[in-house]
């Protein structure tokens, strides 16, 4: 660390890394960013070794996050709602707090010419496609998504991308559900075929309230197709229900109702989704985080 003289330390995450993060700061005097993107109480009950009660995992995690939260120069978080739960619901108090997103490439994320031979792939041609991206993690609600799929017209299929723990659960569901012809499970797909399944898509939809940010709904509203997600958390920091896009509270008939105003979802509300989703892009986002490090190395020198 000493060899290399940084002016930042840049942390993301708050585990172990986080802690070397922190020793390396406090033995050189390099001031520190830290990016809060995981909402650790929420999940800690499903990824936890230890296996304790939820409130007594929450309790200690809490404690943990404050002690960590207080101690970098500046907490970054990627959306307000995030900022509230550090302060509202973990209880931190950080030096600083500033909201800035992770960037996406609004320049990849491009709707291609590849939809076509898609549909063909997975003999979806003529159908209406809803397509969810995303860790198959049982707090994204994916099998709501499932289970809404039998109030909307038959025509309708569901394109699930992603792997996860939760695989087996969902495909449970389809088979109860008597979904089999109406959802497609694709697997781990990145790059440019990532972009191709977008393309092949005419709308997306998530039912996660954890996200912090929502990287896959930006990823889509790039690729230039309209979302239906849940009301919830980071949605709700950018998405404007009618405007933008759609929200939907948890339940089958309002998820159904969202994904069906997202398939019919008029030029207005299009051109609207691709103006968020540029002001997400990476041009914007390395702006405010290049001001953000050009100010905290300003002020440790300031005290110097």
């Amino acid at each position: 660390m000493k060899c290399l003289k940084p002016d930042v330390i840049h942390i993301r995450g708050v585990a172990f890394m986080a802690l070397k993060g922190l020793i390396a700061s406090h033995n050189t005097g390099v001031p520190t960013v830290l990016t809060y993107d995981t909402l650790v109480t929420d999940v800690i009950e499903q990824y936890s070794p230890i296996k304790l009660p939820k409130e007594t995992l929450v309790r200690l995690a809490s404690i943990y996050l404050r002690q960590m939260l207080k101690r970098p120069n500046t907490v970054a978080v990627p959306t307000p709602s995030a900022g509230r739960e550090i302060t509202e619901v973990i209880g931190a108090k950080p030096k600083r707090m500033e909201v800035i997103p992770t960037g996406i490439d609004t320049d990849h994320f491009t709707r291609s010419d590849a939809g076509p031979a898609l549909r063909e792939k997975y003999g979806i041609q003529g159908k209406k496609v809803v397509i969810f991206v995303g860790r198959l993690s049982y707090e994204k609600n994916v099998d709501l998504l499932i289970r809404s799929l039998k109030l909307m017209d038959d025509d309708v299929v569901l394109m699930v991308v992603g792997q996860g723990p939760a695989m087996e659960s969902l495909r449970k569901t389809v088979e109860e559900e008597g979904m089999n012809d109406r959802v497609i499970f694709t697997g781990y797909v990145f790059d440019q075929a990532l972009v191709d399944h977008y393309s092949c898509a005419d709308a997306f939809a998530s039912a996660s309230v954890f996200e912090t940010q929502g990287f896959t709904v930006q990823e889509a509203m790039s690729c230039g197709l309209p979302v239906a997600c849940g009301n919830g958390r980071a949605f709700t920091d950018f998405i404007v229900d009618g405007e933008n896009g759609y929200l939907f509270n948890l339940t089958e008939e309002e998820c159904a109702a969202a994904m069906t105003k997202a398939l019919n979802a008029p030029k207005e509300v299009l051109d609207r989704s691709m103006d968020t989703a540029l002001s997400y892009g990476l041009k914007p986002t390395t702006e405010r985080l290049v001001k953000l490090y050009e100010e905290v190395i300003a002020s440790k020198r300031a005290k110097e």
